[in-house]
């Protein structure tokens, strides 16, 4: 800082400093599907005991996630008040912690990534929708009929014509008649 008083200058190094510096997280929306291609905004600001405030020169975030992938680091720019990322989904449902990294300061964010639900074709066990009628790969029907057995890893109900589980993809012992 320079000052100019009745012809005189002087000057004063000036440092800001910031009180129990913290990172805000939000991420919208608070849930997507665990499809590898889903994704969701996360907001980052950085707050201090004072409220939220703005870095004065560029910094390098570091993002971190527990389930599918985040772009790290992030550059946030000198006095912008909050920088954004995005949260791609993986294949596997649960809770994302984002966890981000500025200097001494940290923060965390969640998400829930929801597994979509799985079945197989019980002919020959290739992953299926679940509103198709045939499997994509053998293009055989599910079989149907009043005989039933359990599938020995799910216990899941089964027509015993099945050789693999709709519910687990498991294949099944042939049975001998």
């Amino acid at each position: 800082m320079t000052a100019n008083y009745a012809g005189k200058t002087t000057s004063a190094v000036v440092n800001f400093r910031c009180n129990n510096l913290a990172l805000d997280l939000n991420v919208a929306p608070g849930e997507i599907p665990a499809d590898g291609a889903s994704t969701a905004n996360i907001t980052i600001k950085v707050k201090d005991d004072s409220g939220f405030v703005s870095p004065l020169e560029e910094k390098i975030l570091e993002l971190h996630t527990t389930l599918g992938r985040v772009q790290s680091p992030v550059k946030w720019p000198a006095k912008a008040q909050s920088v954004n990322a995005t949260l791609t989904a993986g294949e596997v449902g649960g809770t994302a912690v984002v966890t981000a990294l500025l200097g001494s300061a940290k923060g965390e964010g969640k998400v829930e990534l929801k597994g979509a639900a799985k079945r197989f074709c019980m002919h020959c066990g290739a992953s299926m929708s679940l509103e198709a009628a045939q499997c994509p790969k053998c293009g055989l029907t599910p079989p149907s009929g009043v005989d039933t057995k359990q599938c020995n890893t799910c216990n899941t109900v089964i027509p015993e014509a099945a050789k693999y589980c709709y519910s687990c993809g498991n294949k099944q012992p042939e049975i001998k008649k």
